[in-house]
């Protein structure tokens, strides 16, 4: 027995280390899946979701104020009105708008494939869906002015300023995307058995222009 437990000793070691690698080698999260990740936080917040794409809590704290600015797109549109319109503004309509507008971003979708690899760099081609804003907001205006004269006074007003958010949320909440999509490159590098993008501040901005067109 102990001459048999002899001879297999070595075999069993040997096949205990190939299955170690083997899972070392299966937990490396691939270039495309983590710029996925990436993309996806950006959309939707999401950080759980993104640590299970390989997204370091350092890269997300990096991608922080890049979503504080997106979050606070309805707080913008909401403070560009109330500059102008003070006091008509209905809280419940601006809740409703920033809903939807992080609803539509939370439906974003995104394709990766691998454009090319340079050692431990890989570029990655991201193809997204997008919000066409200004389209949006041009549009709501039109709708919202339709049979308001702005003359007639405040109450004229305050129905202009409601027809703007209510068009504005419905739009968002039955948006539809855009044939065309937006496409940017990221480079990310290799970090263990995930990956971090190269250029981290440069990088975050292209993202970011991939899921809203403002021109």
């Amino acid at each position: 027995m102990r001459k048999v437990k002899k001879i297999f000793a070595p075999v069993l070691a040997l096949c205990l280390a190939l299955s170690l690698l083997a899972g070392c080698g299966g937990s490396q999260v691939k270039a495309t899946d983590y710029v996925a990740a990436l993309h996806k936080y950006m959309c939707s917040g999401d950080k759980d979701a993104a640590k299970k794409g390989g997204v370091s809590d350092d890269t997300i704290k990096s991608f922080e104020e890049t979503r504080k600015s997106i979050d606070s797109f309805g707080d913008l549109v909401t403070n560009s009105l109330n500059a102008e319109y003070k006091s008509m503004l209905d809280t419940q309509l601006v809740t409703d708008f920033s809903k939807a507008f992080s609803g539509c971003l939370s439906k974003i979708q995104v394709t990766t494939t691998e454009e090319s690899k340079n050692g431990d760099e890989v570029a990655v081609k991201v193809e997204s869906q997008y919000i066409d804003l200004n389209t949006l907001l041009q549009d709501s205006m039109k709708k919202a002015m339709e049979g308001v004269d702005l003359s007639k006074g405040d109450e004229a007003v305050k129905t202009f300023v409601t027809n703007y958010f209510k068009s504005l949320t419905d739009s968002l909440n039955n948006y539809k995307f855009p044939d065309d999509k937006k496409s940017q490159i990221i480079v990310v590098k290799k970090s263990g058995n995930s990956w971090e993008m190269k250029d981290s501040k440069n990088d975050t901005e292209i993202l970011a222009e991939t899921i809203i067109k403002m021109e």
